[in-house]
């Protein structure tokens, strides 16, 4: 009940499950190939579709469209997918050990088909871009796997664990976007409810060792037609960036929600409705969920996302309210 249809384009095999269950291949494997290894192959690709792989990656990947600033979801996709492949392996193979090296041999030719075509398009379940990957398949194909496979119950204890666990970690992401920008720091758009800096328990230090401050908080020029939200410290690229306070790490990330103009962006939750935001970095060294003390190092500074030049952009927020970080500064 599958369908095989062969193409000219510059890809590697690989099978759609709906609304028709298709196994596409490349003529340049028809003539690389033998018959024992094409059927290999195509047994390869049929356990993708007997098994329901492409209906799941199809999910997961609108699931990842949806929770994309969520890392957890990534790696969990990464894993299941490789899972996918190698019982697909298995599954080709059966019990027929003299095929080991045939379908192992088949991977490494496939591998050097698609890196041969690198640029063109390149849709496959039989290649992986990663060297651990790689090593894996191999060693599976050629030694199976000594360990037992789960059961039934096995099987629903993991895929709630991972559900309680996707759903935390998206819950702290969200908890994250409290103090989302609606726009790049340098001109910020829409109204920003301020106030000046309520009195409390929280003790503020300086996120650089040499402060020289470039913008200050509120400040309009020709360059900012709006109100500025946070202050400005100019910092060569790779400068040291600290925590300015004890607290967790929520969001460390390239692609903030709301703040496309900000680049790289990590934000520190301070408790007590405290939060400090730092923008425009060239790369974390902290990951979410981490818990920093005041004066370790977060980050980098950078000139990531829309900026004029090399800058720390930092924000300070009570309750949501963003606030002069200089008034809480020392």
């Amino acid at each position: 009940g599958i369908e095989l249809r062969m193409t000219r384009c510059s890809i590697t095999p690989f099978a759609v499950g709906s609304p028709a269950r298709i196994i596409i291949l490349p003529q340049d494997a028809v003539t690389l190939f033998d018959d024992r290894t094409l059927r290999l192959i195509i047994r390869h690709e049929a356990a993708h579709i007997a098994q329901r792989d492409p209906q799941r990656a199809a999910i997961m990947a609108v699931i990842g469209l949806i929770f994309w600033f969520n890392p957890f979801l990534r790696w969990l996709q990464a894993r299941v997918q490789m899972a996918a492949e190698l019982r697909c392996d298995y599954l080709a193979l059966g019990d027929d050990r003299a095929a080991r090296p045939i379908l192992a041999r088949a991977y490494i030719e496939t591998l050097k088909m698609d890196a041969a075509r690198r640029g063109q398009l390149s849709v496959t379940a039989l290649a992986h871009h990663d060297l651990t990957g790689h090593k894996v398949r191999l060693r599976h194909m050629l030694h199976g796997d000594p360990g037992r496979s789960l059961g039934r119950h096995g099987r629903l204890v993991l895929s709630f664990i991972a559900l309680v666990a996707v759903t935390a970690t998206a819950s702290v992401q969200f908890a994250a976007a409290t103090p989302r920008p609606d726009s790049e720091p340098s001109t910020p758009e829409g109204g920003a409810q301020t106030t000046a800096a309520p009195s409390g328990p929280i003790r503020m230090t300086s996120p650089l060792a040499a402060q020289r401050v470039t913008s200050h908080f509120h400040e309009v020029s020709d360059f900012r037609s709006q109100p500025h939200r946070g202050t400005d410290f100019g910092a060569a690229v790779g400068t040291r960036v600290a925590a300015v306070a004890d607290g967790v790490v929520t969001a460390a990330t390239d692609h903030y929600a709301g703040g496309e103009g900000y680049g790289t962006v990590i934000v520190v939750d301070h408790g007590q409705g405290w939060q400090s935001l730092y923008a425009h970095l060239d790369q974390a060294t902290v990951q979410v969920g981490q818990r920093v003390s005041a004066g370790d190092q977060i980050a980098r500074s950078g000139a990531s996302g829309k900026v004029s030049g090399p800058h720390l952009h930092l924000e300070v927020l009570k309750d949501g309210q963003r606030l002069d970080p200089e008034s809480v500064l020392p």
